[in-house]
Formats: C-alpha cells, structure tokens, sequence
C-alpha cells in the first residue's frame, strides 16, 4: 500500500547557535503489527524514515492493513481456502475419494489394506483404484467384474479326466473338480476305472437256482437248467421251478409219464415199456420173446 504522509516543520531562530539536523522516523503499522525501528526504509532524504511493520500472522501489508493470503504459497493438495483476518493460516479441502490425508497431503488409499474394496475373492492395489481377481478354479463374473464364479472344469475340457479309461467320469466341485468312475468300477492305485469282480460276493445271486455272471460295469444272474424267470422279470430277479412237464412241447416220449421235480423232472416208462433214455421209453419187446408169445399158443 502506498503511503502518502507529509510533515511540515517551522523554526524560528533568533539565535546564532549551529543548525541541529532533525531525523524523522515514521511508523504506522497499528495495532495490527509491531514497528521494526532498527530496520528503517529510507526516502528521498536522509532526514526522513519508513519504519518497517512486522505484522501479526493474520495481516499484510505495509501497514498491516491486509488480510494475509494463506493460500499464496499453494499449501493444499487441491482447493485451499483462506481464513478471512483476524483468522490464521487457511484451510484444505478434503483428499479426493481415492486419496487419503489432510488435505495438505493427499497419498494414494489402499483399499485392500483398508477393507474398503469390494472384491470377492484377491484385491491388487494400484494408484487411484484396485483391481479384483479370482483364485485358481475360478473366473470373474461377466456381470460383475468385483464377483466370481466356478468354472466348471469338466465342460471345458471334456477329456480331462481321460486318463481313468472310458469308465471315468468328470465331476464339477466348487473352485476344483474330482475324476471318479461309473457304477461298477472303481478307481485303482494308478487312477485307472477298472470293473468291480460283483461276483466275489457269493450272496449276490442266488446259488441254488442261478450262476452269476460278469457284465461291464455290472452283473447278472442266469438261471441255472430247471429254473427260469417270468417274462418281463429283470435279469437279477429270483429263478423258479420251471415245470417241463406242462410245456407246449412234451419232453417225455409215448409210453411214459412226466413227473416234475424242483430244478428238473424225470420220465416215468409205463408198463409194458423200458428206458432208453433220460426221456424216452420204448416198447419192451423183449418180454415177449421170453415168453414166446405165438398167435397158436395165445389161442
């Protein structure tokens, strides 16, 4: 501020003394600040002194009479404000949403350390932001780039479980997946599917009317000779009595009766016929000739 003072001064000297010279220091720094005495700015003449104001914190100028700028020396890491006098100093604006400080110092938040990310699974800090990512068995939603989903292993490569033999199976866990076998088999020390001997149990059929026997994957239980299923019956069903004697065709000849039995039956020759075979009974001619049936003795 530029100051205009004038100061007049009139002497009147009746006496022949030397002429004294007048030094004139001016100070006007106010209430507002202290007067700096050893520190005089001078004028046009050496006679005549500005005294300095060192002002208190809340002013400027050369007589105090400002408001200091707090902000003059861009103290804030954005927007400064300034106190208004007799205030002190300024105030800073909050740090960005991604920052963090007073507001003097604004430094890059980390809000992985802070919790404040809302990733599901890793959190990778960098400069502004995070980035989320997802742990091995899985991949980032499509929809929501902070979540992540399964992968389903087996959909994706379907030979992955190729190594257990074509009885192997593929199933989809959570974050992994897990090679099996199908019903069966099971799993040997290698890995591999191999087939499960069912029939080691000798409980798994019934032995008195049926044989067991291996199927891939799985078993089945013929019935033995003399007993059958009903049409219609699984493969694993109980085998009854078959009674060959009441079927369509006979199985014992002329001349002899057939009787059934459990698992079997057997021809009963009638009389005047002899056995040649398990099912055939014939005419016993023989027992006339012993007795030398004649048509003359006969009458």
């Amino acid at each position: 501020m530029a100051i205009n003072n004038t100061l007049t001064i009139s002497v009147n000297d009746s006496l022949t003394d030397d002429n004294e010279e007048i030094n004139i220091l001016v100070c006007n720094c106010n209430s507002r600040g202290s007067c700096q005495w050893t520190d005089t700015l001078r004028g046009g003449s050496e006679s005549y002194g500005l005294v300095p104001c060192d002002c208190m914190e809340a002013y400027d100028g050369a007589e105090c009479m400002d408001d200091a700028d707090g902000c003059a020396d861009d103290p804030c890491f954005t927007n400064c404000t300034d106190v208004p006098a007799p205030g002190l100093g300024y105030t800073c604006a909050p740090c960005p949403a991604h920052l963090t400080g007073n507001g003097t110092s604004c430094l890059d938040r980390d809000e992985c350390e802070e919790g404040t990310d809302n990733c599901a699974q890793n959190c990778t800090n960098v400069v502004n932001s995070f980035n989320c990512s997802c742990h091995a068995g899985f991949m980032v939603d499509s929809s929501n780039s902070s979540n992540c989903v399964n992968v389903n292993e087996c959909t994706m490569n379907p030979n992955i479980c190729a190594a257990g033999g074509s009885a192997a199976v593929c199933l989809d866990t959570e974050g992994s997946y897990m090679c099996a076998c199908k019903p069966g088999y099971k799993m040997d020390g290698a890995g591999v599917c191999v087939d499960i001997p069912d029939c080691n149990n000798r409980t798994i059929c019934d032995n008195t009317t049926s044989v067991c026997q291996e199927t891939p994957g799985s078993y089945r239980c013929d019935c033995k000779t003399g007993y059958s299923r009903k049409p219609g019956s699984s493969s694993n069903s109980s085998c009854v009595n078959t009674n060959e004697c009441t079927g369509a065709k006979p199985v014992c000849s002329s001349g002899s009766r057939c009787v059934d039995s459990e698992g079997s039956f057997s021809c009963i020759c009638l009389p005047g016929y002899i056995r040649r075979s398990k099912e055939v009974c014939t005419p016993n001619v023989t027992s006339c000739a012993k007795i030398n049936c004649t048509a003359e003795r006969s009458v």
